[in-house]
């Protein structure tokens, strides 16, 4: 199958779901709203919850129709598609899990964690857990930590470590079963997220583990796009000041600013920029499904962050920091500027 026919059929379903995506006066009016009575007001006017049944009040209620509703739009447009791509859709999936898990060990801890997840129901889960971990994705987690062979004693570094490793493992794997075209076009998003956990990983084992060149070098993962191992190997021999340099003249300068937490909202804003100006470029490629996939999750992410507020009432939080929707407001503007050039 040529790649236009391949990816005729998604790309015309993704522009009709693309009405799922709120607009901009849809989110503000949601991150203006007073409480959760009010939220939930808002959000019943709105598209995307149109199917929201009446009898739901709950957070937990709206959690579990937006999941709902994200694996019906996803499955509308992976069954398009050859069965041997669905290895990769599972792992690009599985990334914001292991994004969710690393938060929580940040909060909590490791121990804690496994205890959360592999000892409690997912009800108490649920009401321990905020907006960290989702429900209803609590075999997903489990998994991943079996396979990542976490264990209790693990400290927040080799427990990062070892989450990344596996997942690029799944994820190099999965990509035998896309064409060669589509393996080349979702090799550069991958290359540039494999770049800045190198760097985020060199430059935490430089400022606070003692860890010798050979084992940040080992521990690094394969397939970067712009810094490859004569750079690694580099780095991994530098002191703390010269990998502080190195970043600061790099292309990914700008995701390093801060603390860790502004540092993960900017990665992300940074990711997904990068997967629309892929798509823009060329539309009838898998970039479409993989821009809609992240999209997708981002606005429901969103969605929860602006909810769990709402709920506890947390009058203090400056939402338009904690959510990712202005990256759609600067990549709007990065558009305008590049045509006016």
């Amino acid at each position: 199958m040529d790649k236009m026919a391949l990816h005729a059929a998604p790309v015309t379903k993704i522009r009709v779901m693309q009405r799922d995506f709120l607009s901009e006066d849809e989110f503000e009016r949601l991150i203006g709203t007073a409480d959760f009575a009010e939220f939930l007001q808002v959000a019943r006017g709105l598209t995307l919850f149109e199917d929201l049944p009446e009898e739901a009040s709950e957070p937990r209620e709206l959690q579990q129709y937006l999941l709902g509703r994200y694996a019906r739009q996803i499955q509308k447009v992976e069954r398009f598609y050859p069965l041997s791509y669905k290895k990769f859709f599972d792992c690009i999936r599985d990334r914001f899990l292991v994004e969710d898990l690393k938060k929580r060990a940040r909060l909590n801890g490791v121990p804690a964690l496994l205890h959360e997840i592999e000892g409690q129901s997912e009800a108490t889960l649920y009401s321990q857990q905020g907006l960290l971990l989702l429900p209803g994705r609590r075999e997903d987690y489990a998994r991943l930590l079996s396979e990542s062979k976490i264990h209790p004693e693990d400290d927040e570094f080799e427990f990062e470590m070892k989450l990344d490793q596996n997942y690029y493992q799944q994820l190099e794997k999965s990509l035998d079963g896309l064409s060669g075209g589509d393996r080349k076009t979702v090799m550069e998003p991958i290359g540039l997220d494999v770049d800045i956990k190198n760097l985020r990983f060199i430059r935490r084992a430089k400022r606070y583990y003692e860890l010798s060149p050979s084992l940040i070098l080992n521990a690094t993962l394969p397939g970067g796009k712009m810094i490859h191992l004569d750079e690694l190997n580099a780095l991994a021999h530098m002191s703390e000041e010269g990998v502080e340099d190195f970043i600061a003249a790099s292309p990914y300068a700008e995701v390093f600013v801060g603390e860790l937490n502004s540092q993960v909202l900017r990665i992300e804003s940074f990711l997904l920029l990068h997967l629309h100006r892929l798509k823009a470029r060329d539309e009838h490629s898998l970039a479409t499904f993989v821009e809609f996939l992240h999209s997708w999750e981002f606005q429901y992410r969103d969605i929860f962050t602006i909810m769990e507020a709402k709920v506890s009432s947390s009058e203090q939080l400056d939402l338009d920091a904690l959510v990712l929707r202005t990256v759609l407001r600067h990549e709007k503007k990065e558009r305008s500027a590049v045509d006016g050039h």
